[in-house]
């Protein structure tokens, strides 16, 4: 499971990075996260290497062309992301935020307006020279130099509308460009604030990554950041709401497992269903829940309609209601995991369709919280 995390793709990653060495500066940090992003593989990367090349100069031209910005508000901080599945509520921002800074205002983003970010907008002289710099540092990494630019003028018209102390991120740990705005952000006398979204492990998709502030849930998970060599000497630990929430498992709840799936590839998924038909077959009632952002709604439906194994729809049932409402938690890597052992509640960390070994290598904080396993109730039950 998790087929992005492979041994042999993290051994050449850690031999890679071992002969480049430590970061130097912030263009040192964004080549050796984007090296980290793309260890695991990338569609068409010749291809888009090959694009990358020949626009990057033509991009810069356009962002020398002054255009006119509309100043739309002055606030305290933009909390950005990349759409409103990764959004964080008021209630859940860290108090510290909330306190320094009162008004804060939301703004989505996604590939098609960092493209129309250059197409209405410009950069300032900073920005570009940051851009040359990059270039001039690594010329042959052009995919690594377009996207470095792209979000500088995606940054530089947030600055020019909202004119902020702080930028916002979430989700945005696996973003090489990070290291690289934080310092444009800086220089300017802002700050590039990251809260952290779910639960992590030894990833060098987040590895050497630099913001002026980091919001982690607790000490494991910045002691696993710093395995990967990022900079977080500004972080701070706080604990979300989701895992402050207090639910009450039901005295009879109606499923005695549910599923909850992540970013399994249809593959997992039909080996999750044969588990599930057989603790079904058996007597036991089994629910499975889609992660919000992973694989299709028509592919779970039709692979699990019609085999007993319940449906359950994320947006018409809270988390807290799912998991009071089944006797074991299952999954392999998800957050769920976590507001389930928040709730002193039985979590189960498949071992059948997952690799618990690699769990191991990779530092999975919830492996050392639970010693229950799928295959223990399967030998249980069937």
């Amino acid at each position: 499971m998790y087929e992005i995390y492979k041994g042999k793709a993290l051994d050449k990653w850690e031999k890679k990075i071992y002969r480049l060495g430590l970061p130097k500066d912030d263009y040192d940090r964004v080549l050796r996260h984007y090296i980290g992003c793309m260890i695991w593989g990338n569609h068409f990367m010749p291809i888009k290497k090959l694009i990358s090349f020949i626009i990057f100069p033509v991009i810069y031209c356009m962002t020398t062309k002054r255009k006119n910005i509309v100043h739309l508000d002055t606030i305290d901080a933009v909390l950005t992301c990349p759409d409103k599945a990764y959004m964080v509520s008021d209630e859940e921002l860290p108090a510290e935020i909330r306190n320094s800074y009162k008004k804060i205002i939301r703004v989505y983003y996604n590939k098609n307006s960092i493209i129309n970010s250059i197409i209405s907008y410009t950069l300032d002289n900073e920005g570009r020279k940051i851009s040359r710099t990059c270039f001039k540092k690594f010329p042959f990494v052009p995919f690594m130099n377009v996207a470095v630019l792209l979000h500088l003028c995606r940054i530089y018209m947030l600055i020019m509308q909202y004119r902020p102390k702080a930028i916002i991120t979430t989700q945005t740990e696996q973003d090489f460009t990070a290291s690289i705005i934080t310092r444009y952000c800086e220089d300017k006398g802002i700050k590039y604030i990251c809260i952290q979204h779910g639960e992590y492990c030894y990833n060098p998709s987040m590895a050497f990554f630099r913001f002026s502030e980091y919001y982690a849930w607790n000490r494991e998970t910045i002691d696993i950041l710093e395995l990967t060599n990022t900079n977080i000497n500004y972080a701070h630990i706080y604990t979300p709401e989701r895992l402050k929430q207090k639910y009450k498992k039901k005295e009879q709840p109606d499923f005695y497992i549910t599923y909850y799936l992540s970013n399994e590839t249809e593959t997992e998924v039909l080996e999750i269903r044969k588990i599930l038909l057989k603790f079904v077959e058996s007597g036991f009632p089994c629910s499975i829940r889609k992660h919000p952002r992973a694989l299709s709604k028509e592919f779970i439906f039709d692979t699990f309609s019609e085999t007993g194994i319940n449906i359950e729809d994320c947006n018409l049932v809270s988390i807290g209601d799912s998991i009071s409402n089944t006797k074991y938690i299952v999954a392999y890597r998800s957050t769920v995991l976590s507001e389930g052992i928040a709730n002193s509640m039985s979590v189960v960390i498949d071992d059948i369709v997952g690799d618990v070994e690699f769990l191991a290598r990779v530092h999975d904080i919830n492996l050392k919280r639970t010693s229950l396993r799928l295959s223990m109730l399967m030998d249980k039950c069937i």
